[in-house]
């Protein structure tokens, strides 16, 4: 039987080709002191973790607030909104949240991930086809565009934009549609594990799991710590 080979990587994008730039405390901290409020960037960063928190709370018990664009920009609206009311902000909450909001919806609250270009022109260079599978507002081609990112990719695929989310099988399906692979061809690199990992196994896809802290050694999946390594990791298999 002839060996299985890639054709397709498929990436996810939140904290696997760009991160927040500045994270949540940070662009809170800004948009308030604009809007004349005098607090600390410690204060704010001391309540990072219980804003998270809260949104990984909120996506544990049920995601599907992924697969639409008001559902899913409501969830960013609430935690911002929790911030200000931790901050002691609730007076002016609705409109730093709805301002904190607009600015992330900006490519300049965005930083591309060093390694990501690099590895994106030699995956292209060597005749790899590339997409995107993320669970991300619609605006994400817009975003993407902003970024320097989008023309490196044949389909961009955003759960609110397709009613579908990662780690559910259709979301995947609908991208090898798109670009009319076999799941078998296909590879899907992304940091969380059980929607970008999970979810590609499930779907027929090999996941690669981006693992820039080095934590998930042991969960089973192929893991690269910079996606420099991915390449050659696609070359060998």
């Amino acid at each position: 039987m002839t060996k299985p080979f890639v054709k397709a990587v498929f990436f996810d994008v939140g904290m696997t080709l760009i991160e927040p730039c500045p994270d949540i405390d940070g662009m809170f901290f800004e948009v308030a002191r604009a809007r004349g409020h005098h607090l600390s960037l410690e204060e704010v960063s001391s309540h990072l973790d219980t804003v998270y928190g809260f949104y990984e709370k909120a996506y544990r018990a049920n995601g599907d607030f992924w697969c639409e664009g008001a559902s899913a920009a409501e969830m960013y609206l609430d935690m911002y909104r929790l911030m200000s009311r931790l901050v002691g902000l609730e007076e002016d909450a609705e409109t730093l949240a709805q301002q904190v909001h607009q600015e992330y919806l900006q490519a300049h609250a965005w930083k591309v991930f060093d390694d990501v270009k690099p590895c994106l022109e030699m995956l292209a260079d060597r005749g790899i086809r590339l997409g995107v599978i993320s669970n991300w507002a619609s605006n994400l081609p817009h975003l993407l565009e902003g970024l320097a990112l989008r023309s490196y990719f044949e389909e961009v695929v955003p759960s609110a934009a397709v009613g579908h989310r990662k780690p559910h099988k259709a979301i995947f399906e609908l991208a090898l549609e798109r670009m009319g692979l076999d799941s078998v061809h296909a590879a899907h690199v992304g940091d969380v594990l059980d929607s970008d990992g999970i979810g590609a196994r499930d779907a027929g896809l090999l996941p690669i799991i981006i693992d820039r802290q080095e934590r998930h050694g042991n969960s089973g999946f192929n893991c690269v710590s910079s996606l420099l390594e991915l390449p050659n990791f696609i070359n060998s298999l």
